[in-house]
Parts: C-alpha cells; structure tokens; sequence
C-alpha cells in the first residue's frame, strides 16, 4: 500500500505542477504589448498568402508560421490567441521535459525539472510571446527523446520520431543543426558501443539536410547578411545566458542602455549578481557531480547543453548568435542539471535550505514580470495610446526606424499619416542626404488583421499603389510645412538617437517628450512646425 501511495502522490504533485505551469502562462497573457518580432509573426500567420506565410520572414524556415496559421484559423487572430499557441507549447515542454529527465536520472529529477521548468520565469516570458522559441524547445527535447529510446531499444518507431521530428526542427530553426551535431558527437565518443547505430543515424541525418536543400540558399544568404563584429562583451554572454535562464528578463533591468555600460551595470546589482551566481553555480557543481555517477546520461546532458553553446561561441565573431534567446533550446537541460543538484543535496536540511532560496530568485522574478511596471515588453500599445489620445488633424508621425510602424500598427486606428526612415548605417547618415518613406494610413489598411500590410519593404503593389509606399522619397524639409505637428517615435536608439534628435531640433521647436523605458525603450516626441515652406537657407541651417 505505501508504494501505490507513494505512486499516487507522485502522480498527483506532477498534474499540480502541470496545472500551475499552464496557469501561470495563461494568466495576464495579453496585458502586455506586442514587441516588433511578435507583430511580425502575428502579421505573417494571419496571411493566407503562401508567399508571405513561407518566405516573409528571412531570419526563419517557415514551420513555426504554418503552424500559427493553423492555429490562427481556429482559434481567432487576436494577441491572446497567438500567444496562448505559445503557452500552450510551453506545457508541452514541461511534460516532455519530466519525460527526458525521468528517462536519463530517475522520476525523482523528472518531477524537479518539471517544476523548474514550470515556475521558470524564463519560460513563462517565452511561452507568453508570439514566436517560434517553445516551438523549438518542444521539437528539441522530442528530438533527444527519440534519440534516448535509439540508444536505448533501436526500434523502428524510435528512429521515425528521431526523423520527423528532426526534419520539423531544422525546417523551424537554424541553430537546430548543433543539435545534429552534438548527437553525432555522442555515437563517436561511444563508437565501439553503436557502430551500427552511428552509421544509421549518419544516414538519417543526411537525408534529413538533403530534404533541407531548398532552405540552404536562404541560409547562406542569412550568414551572409549578419553584422560580423567581435563583440567587447563576448567574455560576459555565458554567464548572462545562465543567469537569464534562470531569472528570466524580470531580475534586473537590463535593456540596450544597461548592456551599453555593461561594467556600471555590474557594479550597480553586483550583491545581487553575486548572490544569485554563487547559489546557481554551487547547485550546478552538486548537479554535475551528481551527473557524472551515470557517464552516458552525462554524455548526454554534455551534447545537449555545453556543445551547442560551445558551436555558437566559436562562430560568435563571424555570426553573432550568442544570446540566450537563440539558445533557449538548450535550456531545459540546464534545468535538469539544477533538479539533479537539488535532489542530490546530502542532507535534507540542506535540500530545503538550497531549494528555498533557489525559489525566492523566481518568486521575485515572477512579482516582477507580473506586477512590476518597470519590467515587461516594448510598450507599443502605451505609445500609440499617447499618440492617439493627444494627436491632432494636420499632424504626422516619424519612425526613427521604419520596421517600428509593424508593433505601432496594431494598436492605432488614426488615420494621420506615417514616415518610416529606412534603416541605414549611422555613417551614412547626414541632413543633406536624409529620405522618408512615405506611407498614407487608412482604416482598412492599418488593421492588424490585414495580412498583406507587413513592412515598408515588403508592402505589396496594390497596397503601395493605394497607400503611397513608394512614392517619391523626399528631403524632411520638402514635405514638413504640410503639417502642424510631427511625432518622432524613437525605437532601439541606441545607435541613431542623438542624430535625429539634433535633426531635428535644428528643422522643429520640440514641445514635449514622453519615455516609454520598458525592455528595449521607446522614446516619443512632439514637434511644433512653422506652417511655411522651408526656404533654400532653412535647408542649409
């Protein structure tokens, strides 16, 4: 009888865990503003264009966009349906994860990463936004599943769910490809033990890069493309990641402001940092020595967690890609990590003690992320909400960046007319040489359910025709003294910020300036023009 009532308690404790996971992602899951990459996905998977739905968007293969498709036609196109695909997704991480974890070290550390995983503000931020992170971190552990039972069984039904769900991974993400590499790892550091096994999923994995053929142009193309820059900071990024996947984007204020000055940053929260990297690096420690009891496992957990961070940190100066949102699919094996030296704690006290203050870095987190208002997302919904409530006829709005109107357009319904700058090297930039796009919002174009309205770039002739996307693109003081006021919108400024700022406090009388500071910030500010045309000897000032 006590083993059925030990099995019923463990049955129970993980449905409560899985209970308050999904709680706690679906909870205030629309309160908070849409970000720039969230209005992309959103704008994309309310296509029913195949064009746009497969190939808008250039930084990702299209499975995540197909699948929010999906979704969108059942459950509505709204902001809560979009991101409730996410949580939704992030409970299946959950249950995948005990799976895994239970299957390498026990159901004891099973029932622990799944708790961790639930409570994660990490994974809660992710499973509250609109992008394919989850999505990957799902096809990931269901990947590692698949290859837990090759080694395990080498059955048939194990090598066609290593397939699929390796073929769907690298068809959503194109990091996933360290994966592949890290399991090929595992087969030739136990060679004499899985010859066979090794050449078979060799096989497996190149018919699964032939099948992603069509995507290697595009590939390349996106390497190609990326800034190639050693970062200063290069020495703090691992840390960070850990410290991240641990506290989430809620333990401390962190925007581009702070990440610009990083060292005063450091020292300003260094008793904070310092208690929670003493706490986590001492539950790692006990949870690699707990690890390392079971090589294989460790082995495993090995390709899973360190070899893709290690692929990324070699490759950082060509393709700048070390961030923890690009490698949040390696996140649940640091969880198992921290549940095995949670569990493994030789004392109970010390369990209970270790445990307590590793949940009060999650609480404070979670208050944070949930009633703080200094934390959350770009605050696109506050900055419309400003504008609109404040704008008058004759004015006219600015984007500092024109890839801002995406988030922008989803909250406002005025009908005032829109410029987008170009995004350009700060270099390239001078008062002479400046250019606006123009674009002419009207209702039925702005509504975020419109899928064809995507990006200035990108805006298709028949609505570029109506909205005048790509008309002439003028000097600012040719077209200004059409209006009485202008709204500067600046967004990720951090590089271009004081340029425009000095532009056009030469050209306007600036009359009020608003800060939205939240995640990346946003910085609005109205301008009074002279209704005249501005004279050959204004354009020179």
């Amino acid at each position: 009888m006590s083993i059925i009532r030990r099995l019923r308690g463990a049955f129970y404790a993980y449905l409560l865990i899985l209970v308050i996971g999904l709680v706690l992602r679906c909870i205030m899951l629309d309160s908070q503003s849409l970000w720039y990459d969230e209005a992309v996905s959103i704008s994309i998977g309310s296509s029913d264009d195949p064009e746009i739905l497969i190939f808008e968007e250039f930084n990702h293969p299209p499975f995540y966009h197909v699948l929010l498709h999906i979704w969108m036609r059942i459950a509505g196109h709204s902001i809560y349906s979009a991101r409730l695909f996410s949580a939704l997704l992030g409970l299946l991480a959950i249950i995948l994860g005990y799976r895994l974890a239970s299957r390498l070290f026990g159901a004891r550390v099973g029932r622990v990463t799944a708790a961790i995983m639930a409570f994660s503000p990490f994974m809660i931020y992710f499973s509250q936004e609109a992008r394919m992170y989850n999505l990957i971190i799902v096809l990931v552990l269901g990947s590692f599943s698949s290859f837990i039972s090759i080694l395990d069984a080498n059955r048939r039904r194990a090598w066609i769910g290593y397939f699929i769900s390796n073929l769907l991974l690298v068809y959503t993400y194109y990091l996933s490809v360290f994966v592949l590499m890290g399991q090929l790892v595992y087969f030739l550091v136990l060679w004499r033990e899985h010859k066979q096994s090794f050449l078979k999923i060799l096989t497996c994995q190149i018919a699964i890069v032939l099948l992603f053929v069509p995507w290697l142009l595009h590939l390349i193309q996106v390497v190609g493309s990326q800034e190639r820059s050693y970062s200063q900071d290069f020495i703090f990024r691992v840390p960070y990641l850990f410290f991240t996947f641990t506290s989430g984007y809620s333990g401390l204020i962190l925007n581009y402001y702070e990440k610009l000055q990083l060292m005063q940053t450091i020292r300003e929260h260094i008793f904070y940092l310092a208690i929670v990297g003493s706490l986590i690096g001492f539950i790692t420690i006990w949870g690699i020595k707990a690890a390392w009891r079971n090589k294989k496992a460790a082995l495993v957990l090995a390709v899973f967690l360190v070899l893709p961070i290690i692929f990324v940190s070699v490759l950082f100066p060509i393709v700048p890609l070390l961030s923890e949102r690009y490698l949040a699919f390696v996140s649940p094996a640091f969880y198992m990590l921290l549940a095995l030296g949670l569990v493994n704690f030789p004392t109970r006290f010390a369990r209970i003690l270790i445990s307590t203050a590793f949940a009060s870095i999650f609480v404070l987190s979670l208050y944070n992320y949930y009633f703080n208002p200094a934390f959350g997302k770009e605050q696109w919904k506050e900055v419309a909400q400003h504008i609109r409530e404040n704008s008058k006829p004759g004015d006219t709005i600015v984007f500092q960046k024109d890839y801002g109107v995406i988030p922008y357009h989803f909250y406002a319904w005025n009908a005032i007319s829109w410029f987008g700058i170009p995004e350009r090297p700060i270099e390239s930039l001078n008062q002479d040489s400046l250019e606006l796009r123009r674009l002419w919002v009207e209702d039925e174009i702005c509504r975020f359910d419109d899928p064809k309205f995507y990006a200035l770039d990108s805006c298709p002739d028949s609505i570029a025709a109506r909205a005048g996307a790509k008309a002439s693109m003028p000097h600012i003081s040719d077209w200004a003294g059409e209006y009485n006021h202008v709204w500067l919108v600046l967004s990720k400024n951090f590089d271009t910020e004081f340029f425009y700022r000095d532009l056009f406090a030469r050209l306007f009388t600036q009359v009020e300036q608003k800060v939205f500071p939240k995640m990346n910030g946003i910085t609005v500010c109205l301008y009074e023009v002279h209704n005249q045309r501005m004279t050959a000897q204004d354009k020179s000032q």
